[in-house]
């Protein structure tokens, strides 16, 4: 999961609701944080009255058309640090994205997919990340027939850390001044796992046209620096010790 220091607000807007998006939004709010909010936007009481976690308080669930865009801008979508589109047809989930780009041009959108061969489609037309929901869990089933252990542990890593000994992959933001900033990646590959036994497995830096991009397991001699987010397999109190030193950089 997505770990950032110190933000202002983390909010995550789901459009649609199903037994998928119950899933995710029970994983999100098993990890969210003080900041952390969720805004779901459903096209009907009926729907609304079936979530579960409606009751929570980082929940907030809006009843209007998915094409309100005023209404749920009004809920604070515009500031959202991700939009998950969720609804029932790949491609009413392609137009909609499309209207969407028109009205938030900088959000960040996640569309779980049935149709892989519209993946290309999605990240042209509207500069979306498709995830495709049966290629994921297809790749997690097939390693329960073959590499039993190997599903085990990617299993436990996309379930949040709830626990100090619970382990999963996050990202931590690196603020300016921080000791690990100019440090060779082999280096800080090193420190981090005697300091906090974590395992740094890429870094997302800011490229030239201004956006993150993600390197994976990067040469040896790539250098570290500020702003950069550590993609980490951590222990939930590995995590906690990390992001209190990373805060105090800060201050």
């Amino acid at each position: 999961m997505r770990q950032m220091t110190t933000p202002e607000r983390f909010l995550v807007v789901m459009i649609g609701w199903d037994h998928f998006a119950a899933s995710v939004a029970g994983e999100l709010l098993s990890a969210f944080t003080q900041n952390s909010s969720m805004l779901i936007v459903v096209a009907s009481e009926e729907i609304a009255s079936s979530i579960e976690c409606r009751g929570h308080k980082a929940v907030d669930v809006v009843v209007t058309s998915y094409t309100d865009f005023e209404t749920i801008e009004e809920r604070g979508a515009r500031d959202a640090t991700a939009v998950v589109v969720n609804m029932t047809d790949d491609r009413e989930k392609l137009i909609y994205v499309v209207n969407w780009r028109k009205v938030f041009p900088n959000a960040r959108l996640i569309v779980p997919i049935d149709n892989t061969s519209l993946t290309k489609t999605f990240i042209t037309a509207a500069e979306v990340l498709p995830l495709s929901r049966d290629e994921v869990s297809a790749k997690i089933f097939a390693s329960y027939l073959f590499e039993f252990d190997v599903a085990t542990y990617l299993f436990d890593l996309l379930t949040p850390a709830q626990a100090d000994d619970d382990y999963d992959i996050q990202q931590h933001l690196l603020p300016a001044g921080n000791g690990f900033c100019g440090m060779a990646y082999s280096d800080v590959f090193v420190a981090l796992k005697k300091q906090y036994n974590a395992i740094l497995i890429g870094v997302s830096s800011i490229g030239p046209d201004g956006e993150y991009q993600l390197s994976k397991n990067p040469a040896d001699n790539r250098l570290i620096e500020s702003n950069d987010y550590l993609i980490l397999i951590l222990s939930g109190g590995s995590s906690n010790r990390l992001n209190e030193a990373l805060q105090a950089s800060i201050g």
